[in-house]
């Protein structure tokens, strides 16, 4: 355990993290997995994947669907976005669809096609300052529900330990490219905002027209999908486009 803690403290990227993860889940039976985090403003299990994102060692093939047609709102894992707090546990049947209607049906398809029979979904509840996480847990192929169990009444405790690490130094790095550019005029007026300047006051302190300074604000607004401009400064701190106390 010590060693695993000394990589995650040493990792820099989402990307070190994420593969020092894989392979410690992989020696316990878990070679497969799929962490989400729910960057929303509000805590909810409406999950908007634009204010979401995934990391996965699964197929190209199954990640896009599982995105792309929504089929992780839909999916026998789908406790991941459990805004719940507190850490827990989800055992899940991928073969079978939980709920009624067409996407439900083409999840446990889609788990089928690809061997995701059963594992473990471990939900972290509100991530603050909003939002939620959770990780999916995949047993390897060829392991059946008792010898699966078997693992998890052996190491259940610790996996559950290294998750939660894993899911804090996540917590603590700049989010992986979603495709949302600011510029830095426009995070320059986001700091400003966060740190409870005025529009007139910004358009001073920066020796710019008010009109310009609210332009900034607006395309902020309009590129990270807030409605306000206080959405607007959470989901550009939450994202890492700006560091609150910044100065």
């Amino acid at each position: 355990m010590r060693d695993f803690v000394e990589q995650l403290l040493s990792a820099q990227t989402v990307d070190d993290v994420w593969s020092c993860h894989t392979e410690r889940m992989s020696a316990y039976g878990f070679d497969r997995m799929i962490y989400g985090r729910s960057f929303g403003t509000e805590a909810s299990s409406d999950v908007n994947l634009e204010d979401t994102f995934f990391l996965s060692n699964l197929p190209d093939d199954y990640q896009v669907r599982f995105e792309a047609d929504s089929l992780y709102a839909h999916s026998p894992m789908a406790a991941w976005s459990d805004p719940k707090p507190g850490i827990h546990i989800h055992v899940w049947d991928g073969y079978r669809a939980y709920a009624p209607g067409a996407q439900a049906r083409d999840a446990a398809s889609l788990n089928r096609h690809f061997g995701v029979a059963q594992g473990y979904t471990i939900t972290f509840g509100a991530t603050p300052p909003s939002g939620s996480a959770g990780i999916v847990l995949i047993a390897r192929k060829g392991l059946d529900q008792d010898a699966t169990q078997e693992i998890w009444d052996r190491h259940g405790d610790t996996i559950v330990l290294m998750n939660q690490l894993v899911h804090l130094r996540l917590s603590g790095l700049p989010r992986p490219d979603n495709g949302r550019t600011l510029t830095q005029r426009q995070r320059e007026v986001l700091r400003l905002v966060a740190r409870g300047y005025s529009t007139a006051e910004i358009a001073t302190r920066l020796e710019l027209s008010r009109v310009t300074v609210e332009k900034h604000l607006a395309l902020a607004r309009q590129q990270l999908g807030a409605a306000t401009t206080v959405q607007a400064v959470l989901k550009a701190a939450i994202e890492y486009y700006i560091l609150l106390d910044d100065n």
